[in-house]
């Protein structure tokens, strides 16, 4: 038995005793329920509030997971009802504290799962279809959204964060993986969310730089490709695991300076329910649209179909392994007025 298992048998032995005396207050019942759902569900204490008996628990639980819940909530002596929001809300739960919160551990707005510019930890395989330069295509991101401070209200919580990234391309079909191009992507972001919805405004930098095997080899000449962007992004969730976004952003300070600067993003997302393995595992599929005045206002399609592994409870991380497609105009930088076409095979970490 763990040291966490038996301090909280020992919680539950004392809270049992103290039920059978009469009167539970609402204090009594969230230590109580904290303590068995950090034991059987691993759902940490901050994740469960409770008013007047009603006990409510933000966390991402299937339908089966749900029942068993409420089974073993509900016998706890003094509870009046049990209500399990999605933990993608939870920042918004009317029964969420109003104040100030440093470094939360969780961010308002979830990462885009087929945005190939999303700041994440990621590694691909392409293959670029019927390309006259690149064949084979190792892409990879070093990046993370950081939040710093969250303010929680009546009307929803506000949140601000830092993002950044490096996005890299390398051309595998080379004898010493030249690297092609690599992105420098830095971002000021503040979300909102209340209830289902969500929202990201974003003041962002971005910078591209050539490979000095690529330039040795193709003489390729370097555009100082260099802009900042503001953009906004809104969202919506249901409860079936769908969620739909969309949202525009304006460049402007770009270098050089005849690129047009609207674009416009779309896209949907599914998260299945988890199968029965040893690892909670769902399938997941996702569409991202992004519009762009540069290149003539044709879409850059980019879906996504695969599995994710890990629940995100806690706000621990998940891996997705994912199968891609892109096409449409390159999102690598100074490559960015050319056409390309490739299928690829991805990870991705994140939450």
């Amino acid at each position: 038995m763990t040291a966490r298992t038996a301090a909280a048998c020992l919680f539950v032995a004392v809270a049992t005793a103290r039920g059978a005396g009469g009167q539970q207050d609402d204090s009594f019942i969230r230590g109580y329920t904290a303590a068995v759902l950090q034991r059987d569900f691993e759902i940490p204490a901050d994740a469960v509030s409770v008013k007047d008996g009603v006990v409510t628990v933000r966390a991402d639980l299937s339908e089966s997971e749900q029942e068993r819940l409420t089974t073993a909530v509900r016998q706890i002596s003094g509870v009046a009802q049990v209500v399990v929001v999605p933990a993608a809300v939870a920042a918004s739960a009317p029964s969420a504290p109003s104040g100030w919160s440093w470094l939360p551990s969780r961010e308002l707005f979830r990462p885009l799962i087929a945005d190939p510019r999303w700041p994440r930890f990621s590694a691909a395989y392409q293959y670029y279809i019927d390309d006259s330069e690149l064949t084979n295509v190792g892409a990879v991101s070093f990046g993370e959204s950081f939040p710093l401070v969250q303010y929680d209200s009546p009307y929803g919580a506000l949140q601000l964060g830092i993002q950044g990234a490096v996005f890299a391309i390398f051309d595998l079909s080379s004898s010493s993986f030249d690297l092609i191009n690599a992105d420098y992507f830095a971002a000021l972001p503040l979300g909102y969310a209340k209830g289902n919805f969500s929202s990201l405004l974003r003041f962002l930098h971005q910078s591209s730089h050539l490979g000095d095997e690529f330039l040795l080899r193709t003489n390729e000449q370097r555009i100082n490709l260099s802009y900042e962007e503001i953009d906004l992004l809104m969202s919506y969730e249901w409860a079936a695991g769908i969620r739909a976004y969309g949202g525009a952003g304006y460049i402007f300070h770009i270098e050089p300076s005849d690129i047009r600067p609207w674009s416009f993003q779309i896209g949907g997302e599914y998260l299945g329910q988890p199968f029965d393995w040893a690892i909670p595992t769902r399938p997941v599929a996702a569409l991202d649209l992004q519009i762009e005045e540069e290149g003539g206002w044709s879409p850059n399609v980019s879906p996504n179909v695969g599995l994710q592994l890990g629940d995100g409870r806690g706000g621990r991380r998940n891996m997705r392994v994912l199968l891609e497609y892109f096409n449409g105009k390159s999102p690598n930088g100074q490559f960015y007025d050319r056409h390309i076409q490739y299928v690829g095979l991805g990870v991705q970490l994140s939450l």
